[in-house]
């Protein structure tokens, strides 16, 4: 005899970096050498399946590559990569909704030319407000199929804390359930 149906149907995606650090440029993992721990570890604790992204500069370059600004990848011929990529993961969103999963938020990576939310960095050291080229092929995606977009939430590694507190939040209050 089987026991209860106990399974989570919460989920979050993060990028793919968040589970394997070893794959970011060059020189910059300074704080978490596997995966960024608070996050996973905050996500295990509250049940929520965790959906890894592709990453797009995988597709590009090699593992051995500088860290660069947004302008590298945004180009028509990586624009492309981005965009099939991007739509893989709105599907897969759209087959889990439609499985009664609720998609809690979608994670970047702040400061990334593919993956940032709201932060990049510039080549020259200065930071400005903008999207990675994914990010931004995710909300096209989202677009085209008419589909709702999840809270997305960059992961600050340098303000770990930031991060945690502003997950934490959008996890109380429901996520992509519309709450």
């Amino acid at each position: 005899m089987r026991g209860p149906d106990i399974r989570s149907k919460r989920v979050v995606l993060v990028p793919f970096c968040c589970l394997i650090q070893g794959v970011r440029a060059q020189g910059i993992v300074c704080h978490y050498p596997a995966v960024v721990t608070p996050v996973v570890e905050m996500l295990v604790r509250n049940n929520i399946g965790i959906i890894q992204m592709p990453c797009p500069e995988l597709y590009i370059d090699n593992l051995e590559r500088a860290p660069c600004g947004k302008q590298k990848y945004d180009q028509p011929r990586f624009r492309e990569v981005y965009r099939r990529l991007a739509q893989g993961v709105v599907k897969q969103i759209v087959s889990l909704r439609r499985g009664g999963f609720h998609i809690e938020a979608i994670l970047g990576v702040e400061y990334s030319p593919s993956c940032a939310i709201a932060i990049l960095s510039r080549s020259s050291a200065r930071n400005s407000n903008g999207k990675g080229v994914f990010t931004e092929e995710l909300l096209r995606a989202f677009s085209d199929q008419k589909e709702e977009v999840p809270p997305m939430l960059g992961i600050e590694n340098y303000q770990i804390g930031r991060t945690e507190s502003r997950l934490a939040e959008i996890l109380r209050k429901g996520g992509g359930r519309g709450v």
